[in-house]
């Protein structure tokens, strides 16, 4: 769930990379950006889930990944890869929180290094 006002974020269509998650105006630091909602699966079925989905698993445990509900839906699982990323992750109490880095820019791309 992207907990940003929706004044703060659009979602566009990237060639390479589908749907991403871009700032409309600046997002400070330290701003809470999404939380990760989705389902569990077991490790093992991370590899199946990847090619009939064509879409990543998120790391949850050594045991389990978490996978969007809907992928379809508008939600955390939209924020891309990017090695330098300008968000981060933390594991809070069974949450995956994403949090800004540093003052993310109008028309930037949100992304986290997964």
């Amino acid at each position: 769930m992207i907990l940003l006002d929706k004044s703060f974020y659009t979602i566009k269509k990237e060639k390479q990379k589908g749907r991403g998650v871009f700032a409309k105006k600046e997002i400070p630091n330290g701003t809470i950006v999404a939380d990760y909602l989705g389902r569990l699966i077991k490790v093992s079925e991370e590899e199946d889930y990847e090619k009939h989905f064509g879409h990543y698993t998120m790391f949850y445990n050594d045991k389990a990944s978490i996978v969007p509900q809907d992928i379809r839906a508008v939600g955390a699982h939209l924020i891309n890869h990017s090695c330098m990323p300008n968000c981060g992750v933390l594991l809070l109490q069974k949450h995956i929180v994403f949090v800004s880095l540093r003052k993310i820019f109008p028309d930037e791309e949100l992304t986290i290094d997964y």
